[in-house]
């Protein structure tokens, strides 16, 4: 028996590698607008500027946490909409769009692969 997250798994597959590449690239972003924005204060030399770029970086900072711990909040959604979330079929949902590398999500992988012939998912 097939359930939502198990019949779009491709979907969640995707969406779990635009997280991880947000994961990476952020933190990256970060530091290259907060040096930026910085050092482009620092060499105005005006202290109103200088405040104003280290209140724009912490704020980014925050947005960068926030994000990086972005699967934990979606667990944390799942589990208050489902009590039985480790045994559930949402696990499928959260494992492969939080973890896509993760053997968890692999196992179902081969029965969505669609053969061309027949239209049929391969491994049934």
């Amino acid at each position: 028996m097939n359930s939502f997250c198990t019949d779009t798994i491709v979907i969640w597959k995707g969406i779990g590698e635009i997280i991880h590449v947000i994961r990476l690239v952020i933190p990256v972003i970060i530091v290259i607008f907060g040096t930026f924005d910085l050092g482009r204060s620092v060499i105005a030399g005006e202290d109103k500027e200088i405040k104003k770029s280290q209140k724009m970086f912490i704020k980014r900072l925050v947005y960068g946490v926030l994000i990086f711990f972005l699967p934990m909040i979606i667990k944390a959604v799942f589990s208050l909409f489902d009590e039985n979330y480790l045994n559930s079929e949402s696990k499928v949902c959260y494992e492969c769009a939080t973890n896509v590398r993760g053997s968890y999500c692999e196992k179902y992988k081969s029965n969505y692969i669609i053969n061309p012939i027949s239209d049929e998912p391969l491994g049934e």
